[in-house]
């Protein structure tokens, strides 16, 4: 599988961004704008202190893929739409992990995370 750089750029109608809500509901959402000035608000994960140092793309479908720090446990994980539901998966279980994630996907648009432990 080989890995290749993704550049987030403007679709028509359409804008995606990662919202962070943090230490003060350690929930993570993604809002999703529309053309026509619209937001849909979604919580993709809620189990703990989740969303930090996240990273964003989009397949070729324009699903959204998330990778991301579960800080409760310590713990890299992967959050995808597969356009109808959310599913979420650890990729690093090993502690300490999934510090400054960069997201890209392949020409399959198979996940290539990188990240750093401590």
């Amino acid at each position: 599988m080989s890995c290749r750089k993704i550049r987030l750029k403007a679709v028509t109608g359409v804008m995606l961004m990662t919202l962070l809500l943090g230490m003060l509901t350690s929930v993570f959402n993604v809002a999703r704008g529309y053309a026509e000035g619209d937001w849909y608000i979604t919580t993709v994960d809620y189990d703990g202190d989740v969303g930090q140092h996240a990273s964003l793309a989009l397949d070729g479908n324009e699903n959204p893929r998330i990778s991301y720090l579960d800080t409760t446990n310590n713990n890299l994980k992967y959050a995808y739409h597969d356009g109808a539901k959310w599913n979420i998966e650890t990729v690093d279980n090993s502690g300490n992990v999934g510090f400054d994630t960069s997201l890209a996907l392949d020409s399959n648009d198979y996940p290539c995370i990188s990240y750093w432990t401590a």
